[in-house]
């Protein structure tokens, strides 16, 4: 199916479910987990270098940058020796969230129980159980400790 015509499905999606539904049935993400949310209106590029666990949460304008386009630049600058688009892996465990406007570029891998704060640029692998944030990003937290305090402050009612 058409990339162009898949993004044109998402806007008609009434949620985050139903688009990350959608796009396991019709895009060849490299692995899809269940109960997955999918919030952004656009997909990667290369859907195959994305892996997604299970009991994960996209929000709004997530970017999934897959290649850079650095050899157009340098082939421009050396007829004689080609090179081709570099592609990497994003990896993304089980139980995370990612927060708007996230920016997660090849080679990222987030581990289970993992919270990407709004705005962050991931560029780089983390290990499980931590909140990241910033730009580029870096460990701001706690997993279980975030957790906790939720469970903690919840209402009673």
């Amino acid at each position: 199916m058409h990339k162009n015509f898949i993004q044109l499905m998402l806007f008609f999606k009434k949620n985050g479910q139903s688009r990350a539904e959608y796009l396991k049935r019709h895009v060849p993400f490299k692995k899809f987990g269940t109960y997955v949310t999918w919030r952004p209106l656009l997909i990667p590029s290369e859907p195959e270098q994305v892996s997604i666990g299970s009991n994960v949460h996209i929000a709004a304008n997530v970017r999934f940058i897959t290649h850079d386009m650095f050899h157009l630049m340098f082939n421009a600058m050396d007829k004689d020796e080609i090179l081709q688009k570099h592609v990497g892996e994003i990896q993304i465990g089980n139980n995370v969230a990612i927060g708007a406007n996230v920016t997660l570029v090849y080679g990222t891998k987030l581990g289970d129980d993992t919270i990407v704060a709004a705005g962050a640029v991931v560029t780089k692998p983390f290990p499980a159980g931590v909140i990241l944030g910033g730009n580029p990003a870096q460990v701001i937290g706690r997993f279980d400790e975030l957790k906790q305090k939720r469970y903690n402050n919840r209402r009673i009612e």
